[in-house]
């Protein structure tokens, strides 16, 4: 069964304390495998659509009102029913998260989204990627404010 952990608010804090306060919260998932010594999230891409399991559109910058954003990324070393984490951050509050048993195989690349229910505001966005209780991975990007549509004489 795959739960939501409750939301936090970090603190200006190690990365080491960030790793517990993880810890802390993530939402046990019951005869988890172990995971092996070569498990590991490599890369994060971000995009606003997926074709055929690839990225469209990869960048680190989107415009206010998105209404998804995916996060592409490989991995290696996996084996299935190891515990594994991505949670996504709102400057820097956690706005969604989700835990479970891997189920995804040994090595490749998969994808996730988040979708806000009114689309993406703007801000500094972040993923984290986790394997069991372990922070492996953090990719960034930016969300920027729509433009003000500019005056012309007369209105």
């Amino acid at each position: 069964m795959i739960r939501r952990p409750p939301r936090s608010t970090p603190s200006n804090s190690s990365a080491a304390s960030d790793v517990y306060k993880r810890q802390s919260m993530l939402t046990p998932v019951p005869d988890a495998a172990t995971p092996g010594p070569n498990a590991a999230f490599v890369s994060i891409t971000f995009a606003r659509d997926v074709r055929g399991n690839e990225p469209v559109d990869p960048g680190t910058v989107f415009p206010e009102g998105i209404p998804r954003i995916y996060a592409f990324f490989t991995f290696e070393g996996m084996s299935p029913g190891v515990a594994w984490t991505y949670a996504w951050y709102q400057n820097g509050t956690e706005i969604w998260s989700r835990t479970g048993p891997w189920e995804h195989g040994e090595r490749g690349t998969i994808w996730v989204f988040y979708c806000p229910g009114d689309g993406y505001t703007a801000g500094e966005y972040e993923v984290r990627l986790y394997i069991g209780e372990e922070l492996q991975q953090v990719g960034r990007f930016r969300v920027t404010p729509a433009p003000t549509p500019a005056l012309t004489p007369g209105e």
